[in-house]
């Protein structure tokens, strides 16, 4: 059910944070996740940015994971959750003169175009852009993949432990 698996959305988002955190690390270019309450939401004490990317400007990154279509003719959600985020961060933008980008990836992996674009300046950083970026892309989109599988097992696991509860109607469970 959604209740059930709308608990591992916040697996899937630090796992894909922690994967894109390695691949800048492994090509150089620092960052690191800021301390709770270090970059907060503005009006609130908590929330924010996720990650802190030093390339020859400042940039504070929001994961956003959406579980929009991997087909950009129809109704983008990424799209939607980009500006969202954009219009959220616009006046902590204005207070501070740090720029937010929000990196937005579909639960299938795809990356939001503006995101792209947004991010290109990194990938002149490193000697070899091309492996760069391929590297980034590919390693988030394994990194959702294996929590897609951990996710399904866990709720198949869940499943299997109310139908074994004693009280539970007899429900067979597919091996």
């Amino acid at each position: 059910c959604q209740q059930c698996a709308q608990s591992q959305w916040w697996f899937r988002h630090q796992k894909v944070l922690l994967s894109i955190k390695r691949t800048l690390s492994f090509f150089g270019i620092f960052n690191r996740i800021p301390k709770d309450g270090e970059l907060p939401i503005p009006g609130n004490t908590k929330g924010g940015a996720d990650l802190i990317v030093s390339t020859s400007d400042l940039h504070f990154i929001d994961v956003k994971i959406t579980a929009g279509t991997p087909d950009y003719a129809k109704y983008s959600w990424s799209c939607v959750k980009f500006n969202s985020t954009l219009s959220h961060y616009r006046e902590f933008e204005k207070q501070t003169k740090l720029k937010v980008i929000p990196f937005v990836v579909s639960i299938f992996g795809t990356v939001e175009p503006r995101t792209l674009e947004a991010i290109a300046p990194w990938f002149e950083q490193s000697p070899n852009p091309k492996l760069f970026r391929a590297s980034l892309y590919l390693n988030l989109q394994f990194e959702l993949m294996r929590t897609l599988h951990q996710s399904l097992t866990l709720l198949r696991c869940r499943q299997l432990d109310v139908a074994a509860a004693p009280d539970a109607p007899a429900v067979v469970a597919d091996t």
